[in-house]
């Protein structure tokens, strides 16, 4: 019953979301037919869809798309591999915490495009220099949140675990991990948003490839069509990934699941 009434909770969402977002569209085209905006910067959904259709069988495009996705997946699973075990680590690590917690704070505030000149020194302009800055746009949310995960686990649930002669590695194992795990995968989601911004900012300042390339090229030329289907394909492709991570999540803990239902 509770899993019934969650599927059609899931499914009014949807529809209602879809609903709004097509009044957006058929205002949007509405204001750019009777001129009340001018297409030639805002474009209109019509013209989108044309250059869509244009670019989705252009062999240039995903060119461009597969070097800008092959430099964020190196970035973000480097955040993800260093990342998770020291953020963890931290949290559990008192003494580990206090060393190392203000220097991952003055970095998180820190823009990461005022990096951008140091990284071209280092890196260049190849994709090693694109995947660190995915690199420190996604690790930094990732140690906080996994900090945070493991501070709020509750203490009883640790008193009963000894109390059952848990030693440290079990508690670690048993307790800590899965307690905490929406926090890790709600700092993955949060890596996997600061990495986008990450690798489209990089490539819009200095790059002859990639999607953030593709942008300034369109921009220059005021083709607005194209450069607004770009946004909506970013924007898509980072849903797509926050929702793999947020099932890769629920396959994790499927008790989870349950909770959610009740």
């Amino acid at each position: 019953m509770l899993q019934k009434f969650a599927g059609g909770e899931t499914r009014l969402r949807l529809v209602i979301g879809v609903a709004s977002l097509a009044v957006l569209l058929v205002f949007w085209e509405g204001f750019a037919h009777f001129g009340l905006v001018d297409p030639r910067f805002s474009s209109r959904p019509s013209r989108i869809v044309v250059a869509a259709a244009n670019l989705l069988v252009d062999r240039e495009f995903w060119m461009h798309v597969r070097v800008s996705f092959l430099e964020f997946i190196a970035g973000l699973i480097a955040a993800c591999v260093v990342g998770i075990p020291l953020g963890i680590a931290m949290g559990w690590i008192r003494r580990l915490r206090l060393l190392l917690e203000p220097i991952v704070m003055v970095f998180y505030s820190v823009p990461r495009t005022t990096f951008l000149p140091l990284i071209i020194l280092w890196f260049g302009i190849g994709l090693e220099a694109y995947a660190f800055l995915v690199f420190l746009g996604a690790i930094f949310p990732i140690i906080v949140n996994c900090m945070a995960g493991i501070q709020q686990v509750d203490p009883a649930l640790i008193r009963a675990a000894r109390s059952f002669g848990a030693d440290r590695l079990a508690i670690f194992r048993l307790v800590l991990i899965p307690s905490s795990l929406s926090f890790v995968m709600g700092g993955v989601r949060l890596g996997i948003g600061r990495g986008l911004i990450g690798i489209v900012l990089g490539e819009m300042y200095f790059s002859i490839a990639g999607v953030g390339h593709m942008i300034m090229k369109y921009q220059a030329g005021l083709n607005t069509d194209k450069l607004m289907f770009l946004v909506f394909f970013i924007a898509t492709g980072g849903v797509v990934m926050i929702a793999m991570a947020r099932h890769f999540e629920l396959r994790l803990g499927p008790w989870r699941q349950s909770r959610e239902a009740d």
